[in-house]
């Protein structure tokens, strides 16, 4: 299964026997073939033992060393080369300054020995003017190296004229190629088959010249097409166009000097065969490319994204280390006993790169077929929104093909296999979903719905993605963005919750004083006072006259009237005793409903820390804790148990004195001293008879006149309504403390909403940064998040307890004109701004501020017949209408306000650049809703990012997009609609030339692509 551009180990700097430098046996001291034979079998066993996928050999002034091992792997029994070998030439160019400047020109291995020669040949020797061939080679040697040159080499005059080797080693040691030439040939050749490779910072390389001195010669090599070989990490970094702490200070300058991004490479330079692919300080090159002169040029064009130099590429490591996370092929056949006529897409057999795969074919050519197909596999559950596998195509009820046909996903080595599944299976319920399927459809709706007033679906998407981003100690066992945030703000509601509670008591006792307060009421006391003043004058008025002793000398009379009086006497004690009894009784029964009251609020706070125990028993618990060592709390009831017994006991007491009917009972013995007063009282004659009964009279008289007159704790009476006006001055002051404490409870309970924004406001900070880290984002795009206070449901809300006829609010349209401008005079997120607008709120509330002269307004003319004072104020002070808004907004635009491309573009952000999830990702033509600008600006940038860390499946008509995102691999796709309505799929590298033509052939506009992409560095 081929997977496209993959990576591997490109050591593109290596030497064999044929070099003139080599730590071994040469080829040209060995004239035995079957000894050449089995010196170039061990080069090829060191070139596969190397584990590299491409190998180029640089030996010094000669392509001898490769055209022998291509004579060699000709030859029936060769052992075979498994690495590309790419032919190279290693020269030494004339520069400016006194020391060597090395040079490579590496080929395309297409090219055919001829063609390696007439390459060399219109290389000419710098000073001597004749082409790089052995013979003039030799010639150099013999005449233009002087005897101490000679000597400095090891050589002699008389061994350079008597021997060939020895002229040609001394002319290698020595001569230079002029540069012009060398432009000449790579001209002559073209980009597609010849390329330099420049030291820069390694042995005899560019960094050796003295840029200030020789300004002009350094930066047109640097300017070239070149790759360059490089030693310094922060060095490679800054060629390939990638800024780090490292290379800040010359990364600028650096880039203007070689006006793009560069290809860097690090070879072995071995020469020695056990030194093949062991890359210096372990700086191994990787290419992600076809082993090819194309894919290594697709490298040159990319090579941020297709290099690096290390032990290995992180996506690589990644992806050995989760093989569950990368679909490694496909497999789809057709059932051996169906009926089904189509062969579809039976017998498809693909593999998938584990970055980018491109999916790409003309409309109906079966590409939403294989994403639905890779989707359903995955177990996404967005299997409603599928456009091939669905009730109304593939899976027509009478005629469901889907049933024809099975397939599978096959996971990257070490996952475990799939078992095949019937294409018309349903995804069971409990599937766990390991790709990640975004069909056009869903796309679509995703960024429609804000149309019909909806916006559930995108937010919930939107969350779950930032969740996502959150690592797993963060969730703290949440499974949820919501259920999280309601962790981590359950303890600031319970304390709203108490604030709000605190305002409800508050209001409720504000309401009782304030009737009591009202002018109102201070005129009504005053009526009541001025009744029973007058009910007092005329009771005044009617007082009796004291009766007078009838004169008597009758001892007996006397004697009566002694006994009568002592008898009235008695009487009135019991009727008071009766009186105190029931006093006392009423008392004690309040105090045993104070006693139940007490208990029950006691025994309800100790559940309540109860519950709190046993919430915090499981985080103490992971502390280590307890919550004893914490908090030492405990219930004593026995005291008020104690005093409840005893209470009961007299109230037993008092109940049964004043609920007895015996003889002994207090009522019996009233009622027995009532008939003896009146019996007493018969005995009289009449003068006497009046005089009791004028006493009786001024005792009545006397009661009434107390009765009336009271005290401060009768209600009704004279001295309570007297008392009560009297303290009308003191209730305005508690009235004002209330009032102050609910201002003051107002004011924590915003603090407390604000502390679940900054809750909210936390968890997206994170991703925020993630988004500002990309420059394109946050210069082009500006996406940012929010969590703003929201009182605008203040304006509608506050209708539903005020009329709007009646005081300030007058007119529909008017009074919600009155409360918004009260809204945006103040600052409400602030507590002094908080103040302001209740207290003006109250202001409209109390008078009519529609005029320049203000009136006092009743609230009850106000209020809806429904609601109370308490109501209206409760939800003045408690903030219910506080909302908090989560903002999320693309260049100053909030998201209910995108249009359908813009919230496309914001969800491709969060899928691909923020979203955590590695599983696969599937995107079906993601560039739908986005203009040709976002697609470069935006979506190109955000895919190759998001390729580096997970595996990206995007299916696009869009030729453009397919390129610029450098996708490692194209799946073409073909529908055959004539007979079998055969699909078929041809993958491959988009590097590779029959690729490229398919690209050209199917898509649209996609030549030009590919031209403007060669084009771009040219």
């Amino acid at each position: 299964m081929y997977r496209g551009s993959t990576w591997g180990k490109w050591d593109l700097h290596i030497h064999t026997p044929a070099s003139y430098e080599w730590n071994g046996r040469r080829l040209r001291d060995i004239h035995d073939e079957a000894e050449r034979d089995a010196l170039l079998k061990d080069v090829v066993s060191a070139m596969n033992a190397s584990d590299c996928v491409a190998v180029g050999v640089m030996d010094y002034w000669t392509f001898e060393g490769v055209k022998a091992l291509r004579t060699y792997l000709r030859k029936p029994g060769a052992e075979e080369l498994r690495p590309t070998l790419f032919p190279g030439i290693e020269l030494r160019m004339v520069s400016p300054g006194d020391f060597r400047l090395n040079m490579h020109v590496l080929l395309n291995p297409r090219l055919l020995d001829d063609q390696l020669d007439a390459f060399k040949a219109q290389l000419r020797i710098a000073n001597f003017d004749k082409p790089l061939v052995d013979a003039n080679l030799v010639e150099y040697g013999r005449t233009r190296v002087t005897d101490a040159r000679l000597a400095d080499l090891g050589l002699s005059k008389d061994k350079v004229l008597g021997s060939d080797a020895a002229a040609l080693i001394a002319a290698s040691k020595t001569i230079e190629v002029s540069p012009d030439s060398v432009r000449d040939a790579l001209k002559t050749f073209g980009h597609e088959d010849a390329i330099l490779l420049i030291p820069f910072d390694t042995n005899d390389g560019l960094k050796k010249v003295q840029f200030r001195e020789h300004y002009n010669f350094p930066r047109e090599l640097l300017a070239m097409e070149a790759i360059f070989e490089v030693s310094h990490l922060p060095t490679r970094d800054a060629f390939v166009g990638i800024s780090t702490e490292d290379n800040q200070k010359f990364f600028k300058d650096f880039q203007a000097a070689i006006q793009h991004p560069k290809l860097a490479v690090r070879g072995s330079d071995a020469h020695r065969l056990s030194d093949y692919g062991k890359f210096p300080g372990e700086k191994n090159t990787w290419l992600k490319a076809a082993p090819t002169f194309a894919g290594l040029l697709q490298a040159c064009k990319e090579p941020a994204n297709r290099s690096y130099i290390g032990a290995e590429p992180p996506k690589l490591e990644f992806v050995r280390r989760n093989p569950q996370l990368f679909v490694r092929g496909i497999e789809i056949r057709k059932l051996t006993e169906s009926k089904e006529p189509g062969v579809w897409f039976d017998k498809t057999n693909l593999g998938f790169s584990d970055d980018l795969v491109a999916i790409i074919g003309r409309k109906g050519s079966g590409k939403s077929a294989l994403a639905d197909v890779i989707g359903f596999l995955g177990d996404t559950p967005n299997s409603e929104h599928f456009s091939f596998l669905s009730p109304t195509r593939f899976r027509l009820a009478r005629d469901n093909k889907a049933a024809a046909f099975e397939g599978r996903l096959k996971w990257a080595e070490g996952a475990s296999d799939v078992e095949f599944r019937s294409l018309s299976a349903d995804t069971e319920s409990t599937a766990v979903e390991r790709v990640k399927y975004l069909p056009q459809r869903y796309f679509e709706e995703l960024c429609n719905d804000h149309v019909e007033g909806k916006d559930d679906l995108l937010q919930r998407e939107l969350q779950t993605v930032i969740f996502s981003h959150l690592s797993p100690t963060e969730r703290e066992g949440a499974r949820s963005l919501d259920e999280l945030i309601e962790i981590r703000t359950s303890v600031i509601n319970e304390k709203l919750q108490r604030s709000r509670e605190e305002v409800a008591h508050v209001s409720s006792r504000i309401g009782m004083l304030s009737e009591r307060a009202s002018h109102e009421h201070a005129q009504y006391l005053r009526r009541q006072l001025d009744l029973l003043m007058e009910k007092l004058r005329t009771l005044k008025g009617q007082e009796p006259t004291l009766p007078t002793p009838p004169n008597t000398d009758d001892p007996t009379v006397t004697q009566l009237n002694l006994r009568i009086a002592v008898v009235g006497e008695k009487l009135g004690a019991i009727e008071k005793n009766i009186s105190e009894k029931q006093q006392e009784l009423e008392a004690v029964r309040l105090k045993l409903r104070r006693i139940e009251d007490v208990r029950a609020r006691v025994s309800s706070f100790a559940e309540g820390v109860d519950n709190f125990k046993r919430q915090m028993s499981a985080s103490l618990g992971e502390l280590g804790m307890h919550f004893d060592q914490i908090v030492q709390f405990g219930v004593d009831l026995s005291t008020i148990e104690q005093l409840e017994v005893d209470t009961k006991t007299v109230h037993a007491e008092l109940n049964g004195l004043l609920a007895a009917e015996g003889e002994t009972s207090v009522h019996a013995t009233r009622l027995a001293t009532q008939k003896e007063l009146a019996e007493l009282k018969g005995k009289l004659d009449e003068p006497n008879s009046q005089y009791q009964q004028g006493l009786l009279a001024h005792s009545q008289w006397k009661d009434a006149w107390s009765d009336l007159l009271g005290d401060s704790e009768t209600p009704g009476t004279f001295w309570s309504i007297w008392w009560e006006l009297e303290a009308l001055p003191l209730l305005e002051v508690q009235l004002n403390d209330l009032r102050r404490t609910r201002v003051t409870q107002a004011k924590q309970i915003l603090g407390a909403i604000q502390e679940i924004a900054a809750v909210r406001a936390a968890l997206y900070r994170p991703v925020q940064q993630l988004v500002d880290s990309d420059a394109d984002i946050r210069e082009h795009l500006h996406v940012e998040f929010s969590v703003n206070l929201s009182f605008e449901a203040f304006a509608i809300g506050i209708f539903d307890y005020v009329k709007q006829s009646a005081g300030s609010f007058v007119g529909s349209s008017e009074s919600k004109a009155l409360v918004n401008r009260i809204l945006s005079a103040n600052d409400l997120t602030t507590e002094d701004g908080l103040e302001r607008f209740l207290a003006d709120i109250e202001t409209a509330l109390s008078e009519d501020v529609r005029g320049s002269e203000r009136r006092p307004v009743s609230l009850d003319s106000i209020l809806r017949s429904d609601k109370k004072p308490e109501n209206l104020f409760n939800y003045l002070y408690q903030l219910e209408y506080v909302q908090l808004a989560y903002g999320l907004s693309m260049s100053g635009v909030s998201l209910e306000r995108l249009s359908p491309g813009q919230r496309g573009a914001l969800l491709l952000i969060f899928y691909l650049l923020v979203d955590r999830d590695r599983i696969p990702i599937v995107l079906d033509q993601p560039e739908e809703n986005l203009d040709n600008e976002t697609v470069f600006r935006l979506l190109v940038n955000v895919i190759n990012k998001a390729k580096q860390n997970r595996q990206v499946i995007m299916i696009t008509h869009n030729a453009n997009l397919a390129v610029a995102c450098d996708a490692e691999q194209i799946i073409c796709c073909d529908m055959d609609r004539e007979g079998q309505s055969r699909i078929t799929y041809q993958a491959g590298a988009i590097e590779e030339l029959q690729m490229n033509r398919v690209v050209v052939d199917v898509l649209e506009g996609t030549k030009r692509a590919f031209d403007n992409r060669s084009r771009k560095y040219a």
